[in-house]
């Protein structure tokens, strides 16, 4: 893999990153910016060769083959990442909002729809009940 040769070549060499001792930067993430580093320095020969390597199209304008390349590796390494989802929701809350209008049949094009009720429910999202049910009007 030609990305793969580049970044080998440039890591002896490299400069230290601000973000490189962090600790909280996903790997994935990272290994991601030095690839999409390395394909927005290739030429559009190298683009197109490496496209070709790998099975993909390789016409298009540079623009569209960095674009190509780099949605090729992102969905190559994400695939490699661990799902890390523990079944917890973000929010402890949400609110589901109902908006309810009038309307007609036939409605003229100038007919403005007034919203007559907005029922809203509160749901716990650890326990998935509802919590709370209003009705607005």
């Amino acid at each position: 893999m030609q990305v793969n040769t580049i970044m080998a070549q440039k890591s002896t060499r490299r400069k230290a990153r601000k973000d490189d001792s962090e600790s909280e930067i996903d790997p994935v993430y990272h290994a991601l910016s030095r690839i999409n580093g390395s394909i927005n320095r290739m030429t559009l020969t190298q683009l197109q060769q490496q496209l070709n390597k790998i099975g993909l199209n390789e016409r298009g304008v540079k623009e569209v083959l960095k674009k190509r390349l780099k949605a090729y590796y992102k969905k190559q390494k994400l695939a490699q990442k661990p799902e890390s989802f523990d079944g917890k929701q973000y929010y402890p809350y949400l609110i589901v909002l109902d908006f309810e209008a009038t309307c007609e049949k036939d409605p003229p094009t100038d007919y403005l729809h007034e919203i007559i009720e907005f029922p809203a429910i509160l749901i716990d999202t650890a326990d998935n009940k509802i919590v709370k049910f209003n009705i607005f009007a």
